[in-house]
């Protein structure tokens, strides 16, 4: 099951992830700015688990999204950006980074494309 946002902690702007029902022995990852990746115990979560491939969306493209996309490709974690599940305050900006920039680093495609390839 994807990771949920379960709280925030007051004032550092933290965000702590954690599976639904999951295991007791999940651990959960907190963060201290825009990119999930940057200053966290994020990546050593995932490497431990055997997980490369992430895939990416959200609101903000040219911040949160963007950021993760740079650095997550810097440690050569395969990339998947759902087009049509990320949003910009820029239409222009938007454009330009699912059509140009992204498909540079990420496989984009919509969600229905994606969702098309999960094996149930």
């Amino acid at each position: 099951m994807p990771p949920s946002a379960v709280g925030r902690e007051e004032g550092r702007g933290h965000l702590a992830l954690r599976q639904e029902a999951a295991a007791p022995w999940t651990p959960a990852s907190s963060r201290t700015c825009n990119n999930p990746e940057l200053r966290s115990d994020l990546e050593e979560v995932l490497r431990a688990q055997g997980i490369t491939h992430l895939v990416l969306c959200g609101i903000a493209t040219s911040g949160v999204v963007l950021s993760t996309l740079r650095e997550a490709a810097d440690k050569d974690y395969i990339l998947t950006v759902l087009s049509d599940c990320c949003e910009d305050s820029d239409e222009e900006v938007q454009r330009v980074l699912i059509s140009r920039v992204f498909p540079g680093q990420a496989e984009v495609v919509t969600i229905e494309e994606w969702s098309a390839t999960l094996k149930l």
